[in-house]
């Protein structure tokens, strides 16, 4: 896109000299409104660049943000494999151990096993809910730079057209 920017940077840029060689007197107020507007229209891509450039930040931001997420759900699933470690480690007092304390530790495992249960589905809920909110925010950021996109596009086609329309007058009244 900065390619395409500066091509057409490079076309109006060179526009004002053209026009200014193909006519003189009654043309140099043309001129003037064709710098003018040539201006103008670069000001307005400057200012979508740099539109461009806080959507890159903000989609930075927002992938530093789901990154805290993945952290804090690998903690979670660190958690969880601790009490795996710890349901192992019960396991192996429980088959040393009396029968009785196997019992014991037969219920103490279960409930670590519960407890992981539910660290583990803690976990897929907020990857489910990571994915959902980035694939929000591309789709918007999509949808934005499409926007923006058109609406460069129709002010290419607008300042095209006027540029032959002055072509063509100008031709006319070279004649």
């Amino acid at each position: 896109m900065i390619a395409v920017l500066e091509y057409y940077a490079r076309l109006y840029e060179g526009m004002p000299d053209r026009i200014r060689r193909a006519g003189d007197g009654s043309f140099d107020t043309v001129c003037r409104e064709a710098e003018a507007a040539t201006d103008a229209l670069m000001r307005q891509h400057r200012d979508a660049l740099a539109r461009c450039k806080a959507t890159i930040q903000l989609a930075e931001e927002m992938i530093r943000e789901h990154e805290a997420g993945y952290r804090t759900a690998l903690a979670q699933l660190n958690e969880a494999s601790i009490a795996v470690l710890a349901d192992w480690m019960a396991n192996r007092v429980a088959g040393i151990a009396s029968n009785r304390f196997v019992g014991a530790a037969a219920l103490a495992a279960r409930d670590q096993r519960a407890r992981m249960n539910d660290a583990v589905g803690m976990f897929e809920r907020a990857i489910t809910e990571a994915i959902v909110q980035v694939e929000a925010g591309v789709s918007g950021i999509e949808r934005r730079f499409v926007r923006t996109l058109r609406r460069l596009l129709a002010v290419v086609i607008a300042l095209l057209v006027m540029f032959v329309g002055m072509a063509v007058l100008v031709g006319e009244h070279l004649r």
